[in-house]
């Protein structure tokens, strides 16, 4: 009876195999250079430098974590401290693909468009050190306002 259903475990087990593997593989040629190439642009920043610099021995890390979708139509790199197998993000970057801006996605922004969470860099490095950054925020007019 076992032998019986043999192939069917077989044929379950191949199936498993490359669905789990579908996520996990390589890059082809030009898609690897553009990551490498967005994850350049965001390692270069003068906060990341820092940033991979000062958490140097928690293994900070530069991730690509995706490229442009019809939601969000930026790259998406991730800086943060990396454990192997686990990820914690300190910062999100988003390139504009045709011009390679960075934006700065402000995760503390409470809005339930993900677009309102995008600013632009220089607004990052003026808001990051207000004390109210840290808090719920939103954006109004290009200006931090706390939540209520």
């Amino acid at each position: 009876m076992i032998r019986k259903y043999a192939h069917f475990a077989v044929i379950f087990i191949l199936i498993l195999s490359a669905i789990i593997t579908k996520g996990n593989s390589p890059r082809v040629g030009g898609q690897q250079d553009s990551e490498d190439k967005i994850r350049g642009i965001v390692s270069a920043l003068p906060e990341v430098k820092k940033y991979l610099k000062d958490n140097k021995e928690l293994h900070p890390l530069v991730y690509f974590f995706k490229g442009p979708t019809t939601d969000l139509p930026y790259y998406w790199v991730k800086v943060g401290i990396s454990s192997g197998d686990k990820f914690w993000p300190s910062h999100h970057f988003l390139i504009q693909p045709k011009t390679y801006k960075v934006f700065y996605r402000d995760m503390m922004a409470n809005s339930m468009d993900p677009k309102n969470s995008i600013i632009t860099l220089e607004q990052w490095r003026k808001y990051r050190s207000t004390p109210g950054y840290q808090k719920m925020h939103t954006y109004k007019n290009g200006k931090l306002v706390l939540m209520q």
